[in-house]
């Protein structure tokens, strides 16, 4: 705490006293008071105090006065007070001059007044100023612990910030979005990226004040002091105190700097029931998809915990994050924090953009997938809406917030009670495997969509599918394998061509006569007529088995 050089002077011991020097420099702030007889003590100043002397040490000297002065100013001493009529009748015109120059408040002291009666004022005022503050620093600390232990939640805290700072405060998530604001009509936080002008005020804690132009709702310029709030090295929420009432002053700061930390140990509340409850959410969907529940009774009741109605008809989704290392491939010494961290967000990305699109969706997350169940009526403010098309804005999302991040989306068959979910799960999964071999590493695919894949799919739950493969095919691969050539690759591009050479040959990137070369060579090995209907079935079907095997390329 400090005084300013205008309410020492207006003090009862400073009845006589003259200003004659510096006059333009008396807002000046005091934080103490040193007595100066010896000439070394400027060396054991530290800024801020109003330095007492007679000048015993150096009033013969003119230019050890001038010295004093300049080294006083390179120190910030706030003000000068030279007693005079003991060693010396008048301040001479050289600390009155270089004072005058370098703006450094010099007062003069009749000789009569002791310096215990400018000192004892002046420090039991800063002292009772610092126990003042001290006082406060303690009621604020009282009431933000009470609304910590009580987990009153932003709402409360930003209130209690505004009650003792009197101006309107706000939270905004890190999309600058307000999320709670104790005055409705000031929710709007600008971007750093915006430009505005900017005052950082503290290195410490990067609390700047932004100047907001005029407008026409608004016609003179308005300031606000952000707040970045970070939680696990992240800038998580901004707080916003927008000063419309007074400009914020230093006993200002004790209250923000308490609901800083208020606030984020509510959001470390939050995150850690955050992760109970979805770990819960988690166990639960897994044990659903995976045919783990006990009892349907049981399910009921642990989805009635979180909220979650099993009752309702769901169509199962499941997001693959393929290339997911990628993200984090440049952090080897961290990678197992930051491959969680960069799941969790994309999590979140995906859980907000889903909650946009359908309230009624059900989350979880299964080992290297999301998986999403849609409930029937998938939105009700857009009747039209469809699962394809929300999924697919659901993988714009992604993309726009992760653009390396490879996602294949698989859309399982709609379900009628919570026995079929296991069952759309897995069509979901099927269909990403199948579309995988298809498409690459980034599609949507429903399972209804897969054609004669489904039927290999169903009936390879059961049965071994090498069993099936044509001895025709089996022939072909070991004939490439032992003489390293390309006739079961010829073979399926002709096929997946509808028997055209042609374009086949533009498939492979061979010449027209080199394919019919190997097609002659692929009738006569596997004995097969490639125009007949019945053999070219056996073989396509037989290609596709290879692919779902993986035994193709």
């Amino acid at each position: 705490m400090a005084l300013s050089l205008h309410e020492i002077l207006d003090m009862p011991a400073f009845h006589d006293a003259k200003v004659v020097a510096g006059k333009d420099h008396l807002d000046a702030m005091v934080t103490g008071v040193t007595i100066m007889e010896a000439p070394d003590i400027v060396n054991w100043m530290t800024g801020g105090e109003m330095l007492l002397t007679s000048l015993y040490s150096v009033y013969t000297d003119a230019d050890a006065q001038r010295e004093l002065v300049t080294r006083l100013v390179e120190k910030n001493v706030s003000a000068l007070v030279i007693k005079t009529r003991r060693f010396i009748e008048n301040i001479s015109h050289e600390i009155i001059d270089s004072s005058n120059r370098l703006g450094l408040p010099v007062i003069e002291l009749p000789g009569d007044v002791k310096f215990t009666d400018v000192m004892y004022p002046i420090m039991s005022e800063l002292f009772n100023l610092q126990l003042s503050k001290l006082n406060y620093y303690k009621q604020v600390h009282d009431r933000f612990t009470s609304l910590s232990l009580a987990s009153e939640g932003y709402g409360t805290i930003i209130q209690t910030l505004k009650e003792l700072i009197s101006n309107p405060v706000s939270l905004h998530d890190k999309n600058y979005q307000c999320i709670a604001s104790t005055d409705p009509e000031l929710t709007t936080l600008h971007p750093m990226g915006a430009n505005l002008e900017r005052e950082y005020l503290s290195e410490a804690f990067s609390y700047y004040r932004q100047i907001l132009p005029a407008t026409a709702d608004n016609p003179a310029e308005r300031t606000q002091v952000i707040v970045p709030i970070r939680n696990l090295n992240q800038t998580k929420i901004y707080l916003c105190v927008s000063e419309t009432e007074k400009r914020l002053g230093e006993l200002d700061y004790i209250p923000l700097e308490h609901a800083v930390t208020v606030l984020k140990l509510e959001m470390l509340k939050k995150f850690a029931v955050m992760e109970v409850e979805q770990k819960f959410k988690n166990d639960l969907i897994e044990d659903i998809v995976m045919e783990h529940i006990i009892s349907l009774e049981s399910a009921f009741e642990r989805a009635a915990v979180i909220g979650w109605d099993l009752e309702k008809p769901y169509t199962v989704t499941v997001i693959n994050l393929g290339n997911i290392d990628a993200l984090v491939q440049d952090a080897a010494d961290h990678r197992g924090m930051l491959f969680q961290k960069v799941k969790r967000e994309m999590f979140n990305v995906i859980q907000d953009e889903t909650n946009r699109i359908c309230r009624g969706a059900i989350l979880g997350q299964l080992r290297d997938s999301i998986v999403i169940l849609w409930p029937e009526g998938l939105c009700e403010n857009d009747p039209n809406m469809t699962l394809k098309k929300a999924t697919t804005r659901l993988n714009k999302t992604i993309s726009r917030q992760f653009p390396d991040l490879n996602v294949a989306i698989g859309i399982g068959s709609p379900t009628v009670t919570l026995d079929d979910i296991a069952g759309s799960y897995k069509e979901a999964r099927d269909a990403i495997e199948f579309g995988r071999i298809i498409y690459g590493d980034q599609f949507i695919l429903e399972f209804n969509e897969l054609g004669v894949y489904r039927l290999l799919c169903k009936y390879g739950e059961r049965e071994n599918l090498e069993e099936f493969i044509p001895e025709s095919l089996n022939q072909l691969l070991e004939y490439d394998r032992e003489h390293q050539t390309e006739l079961i690759n010829t073979l399926d591009a002709f096929l997946n061509c509808n028997g055209n050479a042609s374009r086949a040959s533009k498939e492979l990137f061979i010449h027209y006569k080199t394919i019919l070369y190997r097609l002659e060579k692929i009738k006569k090995m596997i004995n097969s007529d490639l125009e007949d209907s019945k053999d070219r079935l056996e073989l396509e079907l037989g290609l596709k088995m290879l692919h779902l095997l993986k035994k193709i390329p």
